[in-house]
């Protein structure tokens, strides 16, 4: 997928594996299965024999979203999470569902926040 230019989004990339079809962005094959994130921030990875893929396209991505922008997938302890500002300690991974989302770890465990819509 090219870089974000103006008002023109990314097509979407068709991914075959395993006798599957997906569509969508940052596809991913692993474990059997294949899966795609389902708006070109988002992002997909496997681990620990399963894909995550997010977060969900937040509302009104199409008018703030840039190629600087995407979200990241982090694991650790033995999960996958997906989205903005990731964050793992004390047993947990978190993301952020939105660019102007914050994560932290602090006091034995990690709590994300987002605005409200």
């Amino acid at each position: 997928m090219g870089p974000h230019h103006g008002n023109a989004l990314p097509e979407a990339e068709w991914n075959t594996a395993y006798g599957e079809t997906t569509c969508g962005n940052d596809c991913v094959s692993a474990y059997g299965r294949t899966a795609c994130a389902q708006w070109p921030g988002g992002a997909c990875q496997a681990a620990y024999g399963n894909i995550v893929c997010g977060p969900a396209p937040p509302y009104g991505w199409e008018a703030w979203w840039s190629a600087g922008q995407n979200a990241t997938c982090e694991d650790a302890f033995g999960k996958v999470a997906c989205g903005f500002h990731c964050v793992t300690g004390y047993g947990e991974v978190a993301c952020a569902q939105t660019p102007q989302g914050s994560c932290e770890a602090a006091y034995g465990r990690v709590t994300c926040w987002d605005p409200p819509r």
